[in-house]
């Protein structure tokens, strides 16, 4: 108000100043949600986002329905911002599977990839949990975003693809269709092949971790033997 009435003598920092101020004093009353109303009109847009994303961090715990709609539809906060903070919560409290839904949201690929594989992924498969682990591997797979993500090839990628293999595999095991079967399992021999090379390349720096590791290895071996006998029928 005070720029558009020609009050324009306050130099850059003094500005800052002044909204930051004003949003913490909003933020005291309670009124969070139009203390990152007046964030937003911090100039800087690293400054601005910092800002503003630590108020949500600080008061994501209250976040409701309405206020969410505010921030996203009326502010046009990116729902990136907010399920980032949503995902430093579910840290907190400890929450790993809502922690790797956020960051998924929140499009932290390094982030997600590191919780699904040390806190989802060994008890995913230990528990034969494969549909909801493939699931979260599969938003990462994508070569625009598995392709900046460090590890990707010895540790999501490996889940992601044994998974693949064993349901196709298992689906052609219950198959009657002897022609397609034959053809589809010599189609898949080398994916099995690669993952009996690849599960000697995950990482293990747990036991939980070893457990999923020889699991399986277990399981492809199964899948090597159900293969080639199949092929010898």
């Amino acid at each position: 108000m005070l720029t558009v009435l020609g009050y324009r003598h306050l130099a850059p920092h003094a500005r800052d100043r002044l909204h930051r101020d004003t949003a913490s004093q909003m933020e005291a009353l309670g009124l969070w949600h139009w203390a990152v109303f007046v964030l937003c009109h911090v100039e800087d847009a690293v400054r601005r986002r910092e800002a503003v994303e630590a108020v949500l961090e600080r008061n994501v715990a209250s976040l409701d329905a309405g206020r969410e709609e505010f921030l996203v539809s009326e502010l046009g906060l990116p729902v990136q911002w907010v399920a980032r903070a949503r995902a430093t919560l579910a840290r907190a409290e400890g929450r790993q599977q809502d922690r790797a839904e956020c960051l998924l949201q929140a499009e932290r690929w390094q982030e997600a990839h590191q919780v699904i594989v040390k806190e989802i992924a060994p008890d995913a498969i230990i528990g034969q949990e494969y549909d909801y682990l493939h699931r979260l591997l599969s938003e990462l797979v994508p070569s625009h975003i598995s392709e900046h993500i460090p590890g990707w090839a010895s540790q999501g990628q490996v889940y992601h693809q044994f998974i693949t293999v064993e349901r196709s595999v298992r689906s052609l095991l219950v198959s009657r269709d002897e022609a397609s079967v034959q053809y589809e399992l010599e189609r898949l021999r080398p994916s099995v092949s690669g993952l009996c090379r690849a599960v000697a390349t995950i990482p293990v720096t747990s036991a939980r971790e070893r457990l999923a590791q020889s699991e399986i290895a277990k399981k492809v071996a199964h899948l090597m033997r159900a293969e080639i006998g199949r092929a010898h029928v």
